[in-house]
C-alpha cells in the first residue's frame, strides 16, 4: 500500500512531529520516585582470570546503595553466556558486577571504587586463528561447483567487524510491584523475549512480569539480542524492592552492545567464456565475539542468498563461525543477507573485469520487463535457491569463549548455540530474521 502509494506522491510519516519536537518518550525519559542508579563494572581485558574482587571501598562510597557480583545475586535459570562473571572474563566489556547509587555520580564513583585483580590469559582476536573454537559450521552443496568453467576468478573479501551505535544505547528501568512482579522498561525490538528472560531469571509467570518498549532510539538489529542487563537490574530492583535504572552510556554502547558483520570470505566463480555461470564456491568464516549470539546461525542466511537472483547452476558453501576474545556478535542491518550480495556482487565485478565487460551494464531490462545479466542470467522473480542445496552441518558449540576449553580436549566443546538470555541462538535468528 505505502509503496504503491509512494510512486509519484508522498507519504507522510505519522510519528514524525511527535519525535521532531521532542515528545519522544525513550527509556531514559522514564522516571520513577526513589529509583536507584546502576554502574556496570566491566573487564579492562579481553581474557583473563579473576583472582580476587573487593568490594569494601566501593560500599563505603557515599550515597552507594549496594554492590552485586555474582556470588550476590541468586537466578531461578542458567544461561551459557554469565549473566555476571565469576572466575574469568572473556572480551573487554564483559560485566563483573553492579554498582547502585542514589545517584549516577554515587553509583559511577562506587564502580571506580571496585577492586579486581586479574591473571591475564592468551588473548584470541583473529577469526582465521581460531579454527578450533568452533561454534557452528556446515557445508551446502556439493564439491565440484567450478567444473568445466573455462574462467574462474578468485577473491578474498574481508566485510568488517562493525558497531551499530544506535543514537540511544541500551537502556533498563526496573520497577518492583506491590503484587510481587515487575515493570521493565528496556530500548528493545523483542519486548516478549525480554519478558520470558526476566520472567526465567526471576522464578516469575509471564505474566507477572510487564515489558515496555517504548520509542526505541534505533535499533538496526542490535536490539534483538536479550542482553544480561535486564534479568541483572530486574533481580538487583526485587532485592533491594525499590526501582533501579542502568542508561549505557557512548564507550559502553561500543563495547557491551553486539556488533556486526565480521565475515571473511573465500570466493571462486567460474564461467564459460561467454560469460554463462557455471558455479560458485565460498568458504566463509564468521566472527562470533566471546559468546554465541545470533551470529553463528546467521550465516545460514547468508548461504542461502550467496546465489542472489542470478541463475548460478551450482553452489559449493562452507561457512565456519568461531569465538574469539572480543564483542559478541549479532544481527546488523540485514542479517546476514548484505554479506551475502556483498560476496556475490563483487565476485561478478571482478568475473566482468576478466571478461573484459563492464560491470555497470551487466543487467539490462527488456521491453516486457523480465531482466537478463551478460553474465548468467537473472530470473524474473526469482528468488533465492534455498531448496536447490543440500545443507549439512551441525552446531558444534555454546555460548563459552575461547579459552573456556582446551582445543580438542575430549568433553571440553560446548553442548549447543545458545544466545545472552540463555535461549537457543538460532532460534531467535529464526524468529527474528530481520
Amino acid at each position: 500500500m505505502a509503496v504503491n502509494a509512494a510512486r509519484g506522491g508522498i507519504v507522510r510519516r505519522r510519528e514524525d512531529p511527535r519525535l521532531i519536537q521532542g515528545q519522544g518518550r525513550y527509556t531514559d525519559d522514564v522516571h520513577i520516585d526513589g529509583c536507584l542508579h546502576a554502574v556496570f563494572v566491566r573487564s579492562p581485558l579481553a581474557h583473563a582470570r579473576m583472582t580476587g574482587i573487593d568490594f569494601a571501598a566501593a560500599r563505603a562510597q557515599p550515597g552507594v546503595a549496594g554492590v552485586f557480583g555474582a556470588a550476590d545475586l541468586t537466578f531461578e535459570s542458567d544461561t551459557a553466556r554469565p549473566r555476571l562473571c565469576s572466575e574469568e572474563v572473556n572480551f573487554v566489556g564483559d560485566a563483573i558486577a553492579v554498582v547502585v547509587g542514589e545517584t549516577r555520580e554515587a553509583a559511577t564513583d562506587g564502580a571506580a571504587a571496585v577492586l579486581i585483580d586479574y591473571e591475564p590469559l592468551p588473548v584470541l582476536v583473529d577469526p582465521t586463528a581460531a579454527m578450533d573454537n568452533v561454534a557452528f559450521d556446515f557445508d551446502m552443496g556439493d564439491p565440484g561447483a567450478l567444473d568445466g568453467a573455462e574462467v574462474v576468478v578468485r577473491g578474498r573479501f574481508v566485510n568488517q567487524r562493525l558497531a551499530a551505535v544506535p543514537l540511544e544505547g541500551n537502556g533498563v528501568v526496573a520497577e518492583p510491584r506491590p503484587d510481587g512482579g515487575i515493570n521493565v522498561w528496556t530500548s528493545t525490538q523483542v519486548p516478549f523475549d525480554v519478558r520470558s528472560s526476566v520472567a526465567d531469571a526471576l522464578g516469575l509467570a509471564e505474566d507477572m512480569v510487564r515489558v515496555v518498549a517504548g520509542d526505541v532510539g534505533g535499533g538496526f538489529g542490535a536490539k534483538l539480542m536479550v542482553y544480561p542487563e535486564p534479568a541483572v537490574i530486574a533481580a538487583i530492583a526485587m532485592k533491594l524492592q525499590r526501582p533501579v535504572r542502568w542508561i549505557e552510556h557512548r564507550a559502553e554502547n561500543m563495547v557491551a552492545m553486539t556488533h556486526g558483520r565480521g565475515h571473511i570470505q573465500e570466493v571462486a566463480l567460474g564461467a564459460s567464456a561467454e560469460g554463462k555461470l557455471v558455479g560458485l564456491q565460498a568458504s566463509v568464516i564468521a566472527d562470533s565475539g566471546a559468546y554465541a549470539g545470533l551470529a553463528p546461525p546467521q550465516i545460514v542466511l547468508t548461504t542461502m542468498l550467496a546465489p542472489s537472483l542470478y541463475d548460478l547452476p551450482r553452489l559449493e558453501y562452507k561457512a565456519t563461525a568461531v569465538f574469539t576474545n572480543t564483542t559478541v556478535m549479532s544481527s546488523y542491518r540485514g542479517a546476514g543477507r548484505p554479506e551475502a550480495i556483498a560476496l556475490i556482487e563483487r565476485a561478478m565485478d571482478m568475473l566482468a573485469a576478466e571478461l573484459k565487460l563492464d560491470p555497470a551494464r551487466r543487467v539490462s531490462v527488456h521491453d516486457d520487463h523480465r531482466a537478463h545479466v551478460r553474465l548468467g542470467r537473472l530470473r524474473a522473480g526469482a528468488r533465492p535457491r534455498d531448496g536447490d542445496f543440500r545443507l549439512r552441518g551441525a552446531a558444534q558449540g555454546a555460548g563459552r569463549a575461547p579459552g573456556a576449553w582446551r582445543p580438542g580436549a575430549a568433553g571440553n566443546r560446548p553442548r549447543d548455540l545458545r544466545g545472552d538470555d540463555g535461549g537457543a541462538a538460532h532460534r531467535g535468528a529464526r524468529r527474528h530474521p530481520r
